[in-house]
């Protein structure tokens, strides 16, 4: 950890203590139920996965993968049906309809149904105001789990991890997670290297837009409008179309 990293840390930390005297921080178990222990007790046989995530990179990269592969995991162990899955990109600060839509469908869809929300940790349902990547340790406040049982109107929210489970054991679930159930890699589209394999993919899709039923005038009108790289002839386009030995 740098220097600037603990200057930033230690800043938080003063602040917190001294709005100490003036708020009061919140429990999560009070507002959130365990999941092993709920269903220990509950006759319950489904259940709706809530998935998070904060950033737009962390949206791109598909982040949801190993949050979604683990809670089904679960509940397959279980022997618990998933109804249905809701996932989104937001902040978790946020604890109305706008700010958290798929949340909110997620709510009506499980009072629609009867059944629990389940959720990998408590910060995919709420996370402080105050919550950095410099700091994480600090607790959400009582007042925004007051929020967030509003905003459930009633819908039991379920966590896979303790409720009251630090910053620090989040992590380390997270961790378990991505090792458990990688996330899936997106294909990566094959970037042709020589001019004769160059060649022969502009050869394929000329073939497959003239199975489409486009001229080889329209095949290269099409190709000029797609292709940044020289595009091929008319006659070129109308040999490859007469000879398939291309």
């Amino acid at each position: 950890m740098n220097r600037r990293k603990r200057a930033r840390r230690r800043k938080a930390k003063l602040r917190r203590a001294r709005m100490w005297p003036r708020i009061e921080w919140g429990t999560p178990s009070e507002y959130l139920g365990h999941a092993e222990r709920w269903w220990s007790f509950s006759n319950a046989g489904a259940v709706v996965i809530y998935c998070r995530v904060s950033t737009g990179k962390q949206d791109r990269n598909n982040n949801y993968a190993w949050q979604k592969q683990y809670l089904e995991h679960f509940c397959k162990r279980e022997g618990i049906s998933v109804l249905k899955r809701f996932c989104e990109c937001a902040n978790g600060n946020g604890t109305s309809a706008e700010s958290r839509p798929k949340l909110a469908r997620a709510i009506s869809f499980a009072q629609e149904t009867d059944v629990p929300i389940l959720a990998a940790s408590t910060d995919r349902y709420l996370r402080p105001k105050d919550f950095s990547k410099f700091d994480q340790s600090a607790p959400p406040l009582k007042t925004d789990f007051e929020q967030l049982r509003r905003f459930a109107s009633g819908a039991m929210l379920l966590t896979l991890l303790n409720p009251d489970a630090d910053w620090r054991e989040v992590k380390s679930m997270q961790r378990t997670m991505s090792l458990q159930c990688p996330k899936p890699q997106p294909k990566k589209q094959a970037v042709p290297r020589t001019r004769k394999e160059r060649r022969e993919m502009l050869a394929d899709e000329v073939r497959y837009l003239n199975r489409a039923g486009l001229s080889s005038r329209e095949i290269q009108d099409e190709l000029m409008a797609r292709k940044p790289y020289r595009v091929p002839s008319h006659k070129t386009i109308w040999q490859w179309l007469q000879n398939r030995n291309y």
